[in-house]
């Protein structure tokens, strides 16, 4: 782990990735009624399974973006 990504509060970085994550819910949610030609809810188990599998493969890099924009607004 790089020594930039150890923020003094970790809860910047969570909110940072709130905006992330809300787009993939609300994508994965869009796609899921499309595959299945009806609306679903984001509480649906086929979006949840896949938006953990997103974030699974993706956390890493959502997580060092998430610290390089907190980074570039400090001071």
């Amino acid at each position: 782990m790089s020594e930039s990504i150890k923020p003094s509060d970790p809860s910047e970085i969570i909110k940072a990735q709130i905006s992330t994550v809300t787009k993939i819910i609300n994508d994965e949610t869009w796609y899921e009624g499309e595959r299945r030609h009806c609306p679903v809810e984001s509480s649906d188990f086929a979006v949840k399974e896949k938006v953990n599998k997103i974030i699974l493969e993706c956390g890493e890099q959502m997580r060092r973006d998430a610290v390089k924009k907190l980074d570039d607004m400090k001071p």
